[in-house]
């Protein structure tokens, strides 16, 4: 602790720190040789963060003081953008959203926002970490205010917990949520908007089916009406695409729940529902939700029998409450994760001769064929 040892302070902020559980930096210990040292400041929150929420609110009450008025940006456009044209982000703009704008390359190693955010600000992504930290201390500061946004039970059920996120946003190159992007928009006191290609356009956009041809890291939002059908008559579900042939998945279903300002994933444990401990284990919940008040997430993972590094998740949602009527159950997102190995053969084929890539019958030729 180096309190009124390496320089002056005065009577009164003396007894602003003396409130506080955490030391005393001098101004030669909290900069760089000139500004402030956001960097190291980020790294003080994420040491401080792994105490929980209590020792992360008492990091974030110096960092203020540290910090003084300098939370928030003030800037101008700048002249120019030290990087290229990026052409893949455009022409997703244009062909689901806007001709208007530009799309720039920014470093995608998980500080893509911030990075993304600094080179539209200021011309580069040199102020990423500033961003970053002065995020951090947004999220603790107005927590209350970003967890009553109107649009909560959405964000709620997409996002992690809010307590999880901000311990996340004190790690550089980990990824960012809605819950960031707010607190950020907050921070430079400007909005932001994240735009996705077909997912945020509503079931208009949804494809009838997953496109055909090579899938990696990618994900597809395509209707659903028909598995819809198919499980409320009791029959088999299907989910078609051109990959190949998969392994048999497994279908876990996931019920959020509302409770304390927090969403509890819950799980169903012998017709009981619980919630998962570390280690496997299971606490019962004294007080059983009624299923009606549940939003119940189904998804189906399965692995590539010719690869089983390459994966696949679908989801989708059934019984959605009053409250959460904006979900449709006749959408499902389909991902898929890994390199595909190339299309395998089908397991009956005999002679190499008589080989050739094994692509399943859509369901609509067999439900022809029969």
């Amino acid at each position: 602790m180096c309190l009124r040892e390496c320089e002056e302070i005065s009577e009164q902020e003396f007894k602003k720190w003396s409130k506080l559980l955490e030391e005393y930096l001098c101004g030669q210990c909290r900069s760089d040789g000139c500004d402030f040292d956001y960097l190291h400041g980020l790294v003080r929150l994420e040491q401080l963060s792994k105490g929980g929420k209590l020792s992360i609110a008492t990091a974030v009450a110096r960092e203020n003081l540290l910090i003084g008025e300098e939370k928030y940006f003030s800037c101008e456009e700048p002249v120019g953008y030290e990087t290229e044209t990026d052409y893949v982000a455009q022409d997703i703009l244009s062909r689901f959203h806007t001709t208007n704008g530009i799309t720039l390359k920014v470093t995608g190693d998980g500080d893509c926002l911030f990075n993304a955010v600094s080179l539209l600000l200021f011309g580069n992504e040199t102020k990423s970490i500033e961003l970053r930290y002065k995020t951090v201390l947004l999220m603790v500061n107005e927590e209350s205010h970003i967890l009553s946004h109107k649009d909560r039970a959405g964000i709620k059920t997409v996002c992690p917990d809010y307590d999880v996120d901000v311990a996340e946003c004190t790690r550089l190159h980990a990824f960012s949520s809605a819950w960031a992007v707010m607190a950020l928009a907050k921070v430079i006191k400007r909005p932001i908007r994240s735009i996705y290609p077909a997912v945020n356009e509503g079931s208009d956009s949804a494809l009838p089916e997953v496109p055909t041809g090579v899938k990696e890291n990618i994900y597809f939002f395509i209707r659903n009406e028909g598995n819809q059908r198919s499980g409320k008559a009791g029959l088999k579900r299907e989910y078609w695409d051109d990959c190949g042939a998969w392994e048999k998945s497994s279908s876990p279903a996931a019920y959020p729940l509302p409770a304390d300002g927090k969403l509890i994933n819950l799980t169903k444990r012998n017709g009981l529902f619980c919630i998962e401990k570390s280690g496997r284990k299971f606490e019962i919940l004294e007080t059983q939700p009624a299923l009606q008040d549940l939003v119940v997430i189904n998804r189906s993972y399965s692995k590539l029998k010719a690869d089983k590094l390459y994966k696949r998740r679908i989801s989708w949602v059934t019984d959605t409450p009053d409250d959460f009527q904006y979900l449709s159950e006749d959408l499902m997102i389909v991902e898929y994760v890994g390199k595909l190995p190339g299309r395998g053969y089908h397991g009956k084929v005999k002679t190499v001769a008589n080989k050739q890539p094994y692509i399943r019958s859509k369901p609509a030729l067999k439900e022809r064929a029969r």
